[in-house]
């Protein structure tokens, strides 16, 4: 949590190799002291590209899991730094509560494999041997009663 008036903000940073960005977070419903206030800035290679900000509607002890607070799915593929700011200089308190994050990533070694060709079978495969189908026929019948 990020006190109100400071001069220093928090940070957390992820480095990564891919093209979307997803930051998942828990916001909490109360307007009691600690501040639930969230005021989140994100940053994509020290550039803010988008921003979150919450206030409470003031129920004690709730709590919201798995809130979207951030995503991206058009960042130019390559490799990165994700950075989340936890309020701003001079700003209200803010609080963050991490849940998850999830990025695409995509291994050097998967950028430069080759197409898989599909080939035809240079001869035709027979069909399977199987019995021929007999019709099915269905029956009603009452339900027996049970004997405990």
């Amino acid at each position: 949590m990020s006190k109100p008036g400071k001069s220093v903000v928090q940070t957390a940073s992820l480095q990564y190799n891919g093209s979307a960005f997803y930051v998942y977070g828990i916001l909490s419903e109360s307007t009691s002291l600690p501040s639930s206030n969230a005021n989140i800035v994100f940053l994509i290679d020290g550039q803010p590209i988008g921003k979150f900000v919450y206030t409470p509607p003031g129920i004690a002890g709730g709590y919201s899991f798995n809130v979207l607070l951030y995503g991206n799915d058009t960042i130019p593929q390559g490799q990165h730094t994700f950075t989340i700011q936890n309020g701003e200089v001079g700003g209200l308190g803010s609080l963050i509560l991490l849940d998850y994050i999830i990025y695409s990533s995509l291994r050097q070694s998967q950028a430069h494999l080759p197409v898989p060709q599909i080939r035809q079978p240079q001869s035709p495969i027979p069909p399977p041997n199987l019995p021929k189908a007999r019709p099915l026929h269905l029956t009603e019948s009452a339900p027996k009663p049970a004997i405990l």
